[in-house]
């Protein structure tokens, strides 16, 4: 008799647990921004993507802004919370990849648990609408055959749009001269202080329209809506993508059942129509990669920019 009651109360409680796990999440969700609370395309297709998570996943997200440390307070808050699915974070590059290969934060991408990628933000590299070359391998032939390095304006050596950049001339097997400026778009190329320029492509959309400017590539993991034809690095013959992406992460050791959970809910989330609108009217890429994908990226990025910033003097000692 006994044996049957501990048998029953064992049964019992596993259904319980069962139970609870299918009856996640049971309360609101905390999404930790680790930026300011501005009216950037960032902090907006964050939001967006919460919001229709809410009646998927049946409770609300409450969106939080915990700016500080370039990111790295609000990102480093969202590693230590308790791995319960109850606190998420919408994060970026930066502080989840490039930040840590510079050794400048508390956590490493191990402590970042990836639920998966929403977005990219559209930035390209754009040169004068006259000048001699229009892709990566004609501003290589270019630069070999005069001599000249371009000079390149940026908005910081550390930033992950510049890092690429590093990365792909490397890889084309030319170098540029490079100037840093806190707010870059198409008057250093129009004045020419720079031949070449990092630039999200809401800033120069209606030079390239006018021929006053063109693209000569987009630092983007797929085609851009804005310019259609403009390819991406992989596509100009680079072994590796460009993405200024941005995605959901839990703290390490959430399960993977709460993972897949939030998982699913922001890919259908992605596709609704609100967010396909916003990505239409912003420029911004919307999609859907999945936590194995997403941490097989960070890996990849995390090693390529140790590689970049090493001789560059970029990783701290």
């Amino acid at each position: 008799m006994k044996l049957k009651t501990l048998i029953a109360g064992v049964a019992l409680a596993a259904s319980l647990m069962t139970q609870a796990k299918a009856e996640y999440p049971e309360k609101p969700i905390e999404m930790i921004l680790p930026w300011p609370a501005l009216a950037t395309s960032t902090d907006i297709i964050a939001r967006k993507v919460a919001e229709q998570m809410d009646p998927i996943l049946g409770q609300t997200i409450k969106v939080v802004n915990k700016p500080g440390g370039a990111a790295v307070v609000g990102t480093a808050e969202m590693a230590n919370a308790r791995p319960d699915g109850y606190t998420i974070g919408g994060l970026t590059i930066g502080p989840a990849v490039s930040q840590v290969a510079a050794g400048t934060t508390p956590y490493s991408i191990g402590d970042l648990e990836p639920i998966g990628m929403f977005a990219t933000l559209p930035f390209l590299i754009a040169a004068r609408g006259d000048a001699p070359f229009n892709d990566i391998k004609s501003l290589a032939e270019w630069s070999k055959s005069t001599g000249k390095q371009p000079i390149l304006a940026h908005w910081g050596k550390a930033t992950v749009p510049t890092l690429s950049t590093y990365r792909i001339a490397e890889k084309a097997g030319f170098t540029f001269n490079e100037v840093s400026y806190t707010k870059v778009d198409a008057s250093q190329l129009l004045n020419g202080e720079a031949d070449l320029a990092i630039v999200p492509v809401t800033s120069v959309i209606g030079g390239i329209k006018d021929g006053s400017l063109k693209g000569i590539v987009a630092l983007t993991s797929g085609r851009m809506s804005a310019l259609p034809d403009l390819q991406t690095v992989r596509e100009q013959g680079m072994d590796f993508d460009v993405a200024i992406w941005t995605g959901l992460f839990a703290p390490k050791g959430t399960p993977k059942e709460i993972v897949d959970k939030l998982y699913s809910a922001m890919s259908k989330a992605v596709e609704s129509k609100e967010v396909q609108e916003f990505s239409a009217e912003s420029g911004i890429l919307v999609y859907s990669l999945g936590p194995d994908e997403t941490k097989a990226q960070m890996t990849s990025e995390y090693e390529a920019f140790r590689a970049v910033m090493g001789p560059l003097g970029l990783i701290k000692q």
